[in-house]
């Protein structure tokens, strides 16, 4: 399956203020529903273990970021992560989409804006979008596209791959003079790349990158209808800014 990666906007200090307290317990309460009881304690333990963003696991962090020891092979140490790894998805993985699935349905319910978002696939943004080697834009950019050593918020490939926050995008516009078409055909996309980062920047948000929403969280944040975020276009980048 391809990638339907989407960038949208974030209202990411409402997120910082108002979600992040709230977070624990409304994940808790609404992946308990979906769990039996004897998996209850791993439920709390996973939840205890996330980061403040709520989309990296401390947990697998460190697994992912093992590196090799004094004396120790490439190989031994490949092992090693291989092994806490299977670990690692025996002790969660029952809940692991599910948690996906749930803090999707959370943020783009409270500080997310589902519609009029802009499609970057697996490498549309990097065929049509390029910044200049060193610059802020630049590295700006390489996150949109990367996610973070220990990311679970889009486990099984479906959910929040990254975002950057509202300080982020004030930078990336600032910068934005550093930001180019890739070739003579990616003008139009450019463009609306760069209206989407001055929307953004204007209201003081921050951009979302989500990948393959599944059908369950679009009709769940289409039944909660989240009227938060109101950010419209006047049309001009509609082949290219569109809505579920």
């Amino acid at each position: 399956m391809s990638n339907w990666n989407t960038l949208h906007f974030f209202d990411f200090n409402k997120y910082q203020n108002d979600v992040v307290p709230k977070a624990p317990q409304k994940l808790s309460l609404k992946l308990m529903q979906n769990s039996p009881p004897a998996n209850s304690q791993s439920l709390r333990e996973l939840l205890e273990n996330m980061e403040e963003n709520y989309i990296v696991h401390t947990e697998l962090k460190d697994i992912e970021s093992l590196e090799k020891r004094n004396g120790e092979t490439y190989e031994a140490m490949l092992s090693r992560k291989r092994s806490e790894y299977i670990v690692f998805k025996e002790k969660y993985d029952f809940i692991l989409c599910d948690y996906a699935e749930q803090l999707s349905i959370l943020l783009f319910t409270e500080v997310a804006q589902l519609d009029n978002y802009l499609i970057l696939g697996r490498n549309i943004l990097t065929q049509n979008v390029v910044a200049i080697k060193g610059s802020v834009a630049e590295e700006c950019l390489n996150k949109m596209m990367t996610t973070r050593p220990g990311t679970i918020s889009a486990y099984g490939g479906s959910g929040i791959l990254n975002w950057l926050s509202a300080e982020e995008i004030s930078l990336l516009h600032m910068d934005r003079t550093n930001v180019h078409p890739a070739n003579s055909s990616a003008s139009t996309y450019h463009r609306s790349f760069l209206a989407m980062v001055d929307k953004a920047a204007t209201h003081e948000f921050g951009l979302l990158c989500a990948s393959n929403l599944s059908s369950r969280v679009v009709a769940e944040v289409r039944r909660q209808s989240n009227p938060l975020i109101t950010v419209t276009f006047d049309g001009n980048y509609s082949n290219i800014i569109v809505k579920y």
